[in-house]
This record gives structure tokens, sequence and C-alpha cells, in this order.
């Protein structure tokens, strides 16, 4: 019985290939369109595959979980906030769900000895975090507790891609010493080839963190120096002990945090609460939303592809009615005409999901290498096992799709109609008609989705890129400067180099003005704290919040953000404390008065006045989608050291670099990054 149904096999095999190969035209259409559909599906899910579906590479994912925190008060403004270090080691004290906590910070800084100097990503990082995720160096050790403290953090582990690249893969590197920002550090492991950490993009919304991390030191958290209300600056991951549910360990935190607001007094007092989202989906959720919109609409097209097959089938079933007429009356049944016209379909989605897999092949390489930055994960899209079994199953679903119905209705015919003279009843013409325009106005609808979806996909995009940006990029490029606090540890020798810089941009042949930024627009919210109207006796966490950046003078010209009163910071504003605000600020804070002249402060009552000098033009700050916010602009000079500290407030980035905006007259000169630290010093 089995030898019968393989010959059987066989034959309908060869017969569906004489068939095909007599419509070459035909065939070459549905294979094309097949591979068309099935390819494009194929390299959308293995998009979704790596990204969503395939579990993140460390031991016991599932345990793993975000650590952030809250202030109810200002969710609508900020809504989670990363981790104060004190609030941390609170957690590690009280939380005996879970297994352990970490935290990370980063940073830029330079790397100098052997080879150019040159500006590396460095995560700071608990001497515990290796081991709650399950890797070890492949060379040497993880850190150890005690070098997790305060003046014992000169060690560092190396990424798999810097040893190969900076050091030549020198098994004898551990043990030797390497120059961060001046200051000579042990390396005392390397992390293996398979070890991906954290980028900004995979986590966002927490601590800073660099798109790519080449080395790693132990953070050192220093209590002296975080006040119960200051530097929310860390990310933190936890691990849950086994059998914990994460409702648990949140409630577990939450009674910490209500400790640590007991032990806030005066203006101080805050309501905190702790949030935990599964590390997972914390690296996965920003994208999970568009990735499946994607899929649901190559999806789509797909279905329109086995419509239209299926219509196409149909049409030639209705021309081949009298040969299956002729086979019926010698023997054959109406299963044996339905294998026939499913296997002459499951063909044609053979050869098209054949030649669509090797399109996605191609395809999901130029994916990879064209997707947006802040697409997480990229590292594990492939076409793998999982893919190939997913394009299978399609494939066959494909076929058995636009197959089926011209099968049954092929099956279905009456022998004596086909083969008598006209061939074709009345009935069966509108019965036939009546399907095919259906598959019709299936395929119109479809398409009709399709292109409405699309139509206000673009008429966004253009909405978009109207948008008011509030300044003008035309004509300006921008570098990221990052100076050694080992040399430039003071406020004045750093000053000293950035005014010997500006000066020696703005003599460049070309160049119109040169200004300095510590935090470029569109690039994020940055350093966010407290603005005190002289006369304000509310509490801390009722008073208004902006985002502040460090100007020097000529930037607002540089950046075309326009002056609507006042007058911009000058040269002559050395030696007091001038401000800028945005047209925002004066609008909600100081609520319609005239603004210039007016005197505020942040929270520290201590802390001299600003005094605004004038108010410029609302910019997108976070991204074109983000209104504007509440923006103030000071003086570079007001926090040029690398160790400046708040007691309080709501800073979350120490700033250790800075940004220049550059304008040329002529022509557009495309952005770089400047990577050589020691380029900048000789000037």
């Amino acid at each position: 019985m089995g030898s019968f149904r393989s010959i059987q096999t066989a034959m309908n095999l060869r017969y569906a290939l004489r068939t095909l190969a007599r419509d070459r035209g035909f065939a070459a259409v549905a294979v094309l369109t097949l591979a068309l559909g099935i390819g494009a599906n194929t390299a959308i899910f293995s998009l979704i595959n790596g990204i969503l579906l395939k579990p993140i590479s460390y031991a016991d994912p599932d345990r793993l979980v975000v650590v952030e925190e809250s202030i109810p008060k200002l969710t609508k403004l900020y809504g989670v906030l990363p981790v104060n270090g004190r609030h941390l080691l609170e957690w590690r004290n009280q939380c005996r769900s879970l297994e352990g906590i970490a935290a990370i910070d980063s940073r830029r800084m330079s790397l100098t000895g052997a080879g150019e100097p040159e500006q590396i990503g460095t995560a700071l990082i608990s001497a515990n975090l290796f081991a709650l995720l399950g890797v070890q160096p492949r060379l040497g050790r993880g850190f150890l507790e005690e070098e997790d403290r305060p003046g014992h953090n000169h060690v560092v582990i190396l990424t798999d891609s810097l040893w190969r690249r900076r050091f030549s893969s020198d098994p004898a590197i551990i043990g030797k010493t390497v120059v961060l920002d001046g200051t000579p550090h042990v390396v005392v492991g390397v992390m293996p080839p398979q070890f991906r950490f954290f980028a900004n993009h995979q986590l966002q919304g927490l601590a800073s963190l660099e798109a790519k991390t080449d080395i790693f030191r132990p953070v050192a958290i220093n209590v002296e120096d975080i006040g119960m209300m200051g530097e929310f600056n860390f990310m933190s991951i936890a691990k849950l002990k086994p059998g914990v549910r994460q409702e648990q360990a949140l409630a577990e935190l939450n009674v910490a945090q209500a400790g640590i607001e007991a032990q806030l007094k005066g203006q101080d007092k805050a309501e905190l609460r702790a949030v935990l989202t599964p590390l997972a989906e914390k690296m996965t959720g920003q994208s999970r939303r568009e990735l499946l919109v994607l899929l649901a609409a190559v999806g789509s097209v797909l279905l329109i592809v086995c419509v239209n097959l299926a219509n196409l089938m149909l049409a030639r079933a209705m021309a081949r009615r009298r040969d299956a007429a002729v086979r019926m009356a010698l023997g054959a049944s109406g299963g044996d005409l339905i294998r026939h016209v499913l296997t002459e379909s499951l063909l044609l989605s053979a050869m098209g999901g054949a030649l669509g897999v090797a399109g996605a092949v191609w395809g999901v390489r130029l994916l990879v290498r064209s997707a947006p930055l802040n697409l997480p994960r990229l590292e594990d899209v492939r076409v793998d096992g999982t893919v190939l079994a997913f394009s299978l199953v399609v494939t066959l679903l494909t076929g058995l799709l636009f197959g089926i119905l011209p099968a049954l209705r092929l099956a279905r015919a009456e022998p004596a109609d086909a083969l008598r003279s006209g061939g074709r009843s009345a009935t069966e013409n509108r019965r036939g008609l009546h399907v095919r325009n259906v598959l019709v106005a299936a395929e119109v609808g479809l398409s009709a989705m399709l292109l409405i979806a699309a139509g206000l996909l673009l008429h966004s995009f253009v909405k978009l890129m109207k948008v008011d940006r509030g300044f003008d990029s035309e004509n300006v490029i921008a570098a990221d400067v990052m100076l050694p606090g080992s040399r430039y540890g003071e406020q004045v020798p750093r000053m000293q180099f950035y005014e010997r810089l500006l000066a020696k941009l703005r003599s460049i042949p070309g160049v119109r003005s040169a200004g300095l930024v510590s935090v470029l627009p569109l690039e994020g919210e940055g350093w966010s704290d407290i603005i005190t109207v002289t006369g304000d006796q509310r509490r801390i966490m009722d008073r208004p919040i902006a985002n502040y950046r460090f100007v020097s003078p000529g930037y607002f010209s540089t950046i075309g953000i326009p002056l609507l009163q006042g007058r911009f910071i000058e040269d002559s504003d050395r030696n007091t404390m001038p401000a800028v605000i945005s047209e925002s600020v004066a609008k909600q804070v100081l609520r319609g008065e005239n603004p210039v002249g007016k005197r505020f402060r942040r929270g520290d009552e201590k802390e001299k006045s600003f005094e605004v000098v004038g108010v410029v033009g609302d910019i997108r700050a976070a991204s074109l989608q983000k209104a504007p916010g509440l923006l103030v602009y000071v003086l570079t000079g007001f926090a040029a050291g690398p160790s400046f500290r708040w007691w309080r407030g709501l800073q979350w980035i120490r700033w250790r670099q800075r940004r220049f905006c550059v304008q040329r007259s002529g022509r557009l000169i495309p952005m770089y990054r400047w990577a050589n630290c020691a380029r900048w010093s000789r000037w």
C-alpha cells in the first residue's frame, strides 16, 4: 500500500511538472510572486524571532528584573527614574526575596598607552553583576567584593572585541596595566566573545548607557557623596530567588522605600515607589508593537498573493474541466483530481518558498545593516532553524490556501456537462463567477487596507518632518569631546581648554560661529532639576522641574535658536550667574511676567541664584514626537568640573563630555565624531 502511494505521488508530481512546463508564463509569475510574499514574511519573522522570541542570553532570564524608582508627583513628567545609590544599598540590606541586586553606570573614558589614544565606552558595574547574569570571564576572574569600594576599584575587565583589536588577543594580558583617563588600572579578566552587554537603546528610560561597551570597571558607590534624594543615576538589575514572584519582591522593595521616606525631612519629603520590569520585556518592549505591525503588513501581502493565485488557479481549472472530465470517465476519483491540483499548487509554493528563503537570507543581512540604531538585539537576528521551520510551515499553508478551492471546484464538476458541446451550464457559470468575484473583492479590500495604512504612515512621516524643531541644523556639524579627569579635573583648566578650542574653531576659514552645549537637541532630556523662583515656599517636589543645558557664548546663534526677549549669554557674563530660559519656562513658571531680570535658583537655599538675561524659543529636546519641555540654559563654567555633584534634585547624568556645534557657510558638512582626545588637547 505504501509503495502504491509513493508511485501515485510520483505520478502526480510528474503530471504537475508537465502541466507547469506547458504554462511557463503562469508558473514564472506565480513562483516570483510567492517568493516575494514568503521571503518578506521570512525576513520579518527573523527579526521577531531574534528580538522578541529568543530568550535573552543570560542564565535564568525569567528571574532577571530591572529595578527603577518612581515619584508619583513626577510620573506624568518623567514616568520612572533611574535608581538612587543610597536606596540601592538599603534594598540590599532589607530585601530577602532578591538573590542579588547590581548597579550599572556608564561613561566614556580615554584609553591611552600602546597605540593611539581612544575614547571607549566604559561600564561601571557592581562586583556581583556577572554572577547575577550567569556569565564569567573567559580569561582571568570577575571583580571581588572588596574591589567594589571607593579607592580600590582600579581594576578592569576587557570585552573580547577590545582584547582582540587593541591587545592582539594577548593571553598574558591578565595582570598587565592599562591607563584610563590617566589612571593605571590592572586587567583582571577578559569576557567571552558571545557576551553582549546592554546598550542605551535596549534599556530606554534608565541611566544613560553607551551604545557600545568595551571595558568594565567596579562602580564603587560612595555613600558619603550621595544624598537620600540626590543623583538618580544608576541602572539596576536584580535577580529573584527561585520560587519568588515579582509581586512579592515589589512589595518588599516598597516596604524598604517607605523606610527611606521616613528618613526624609522638611522640603526633601517625597513619596517613593519601586518599579519592577522583567529584563526581557525592558529590552524589547519599545520595539514589540512596531515589529508585530510590520509582520501583520507582510502577512497581508502574502494573503493578497494567495487570493490572487487562487483566482488564477480557478480560471485555469475552468479551462481544464474537459481534461478532468475525461480522466473521471476513465476511472479517476474526485480525490485523485484534488491531489493533482494540490500537488501543482504545493510545487509552485515550494519553488517560491525556496527562492524566497534565499532572498530572505540576503534581506536579513540588509535589514540588520540598515535597521534603526535603537532596535535591540540585532546581533541575534539571523535565518536559523526556527526561521526555516516557520518558512516551511508558511510555504505549505500558502500552497494549500491558494490550491484547495480550485481543487474542490474541479473535483465537483459534472463530467457529462464538461464533455457536452459548450461544456458549461449557466448555473455553473454563475456559481464560478460569484466565487471569483468574492476573491477579487477580498484582494481589492486587502490591498486598499494596506494602501490606507501606508498612506497614514506616510502622512505621519511628512507631518513629523514638518514639525518645528526650534533650531536650524543646516550647515551645522557636531563633535563629541571628552576630557580626562586626571588632566582636566579642575574647572579652570577645563574652561581654558574649551576657550582655546572655540577660538581655534572660529578661526577656521568658512566657519561663521561655534558654540558648546552639554546636550544637543533631540539627544534626550539630560539633567533635570528644580526651578525655585524667589519667594516660592513650596516643597521641593511641588516646584517646577526643567532640563538644564550648559552652553557657551555663541551656541544659540550657531544652532539657530531664536531670541525672543532680552539677550544671549555673553563672554562678559563669566563672573555672574546668567541664565537664558525657554519660552515655555517664561509662560508656565513666570506666568506672563516680564522674565528678564528675574532671579531663580535650584533646590539649595544656600546656592546663588541665576538671573534671567534672555528668553529663547522652545526646541524639541527629546524627540520630534515629544512636545517641547521646560529648558534652562546656564553658562558652561558653572559646572565644568568632572566631579560636580548635586546634593538634591533629579540629576541622573554626571557630565564628563561636552558637545561642540560648528556652523559653516557655503556647503553642508556631514556630522562626524571625534575620537582622538589628544588631537583636541594639542590645540
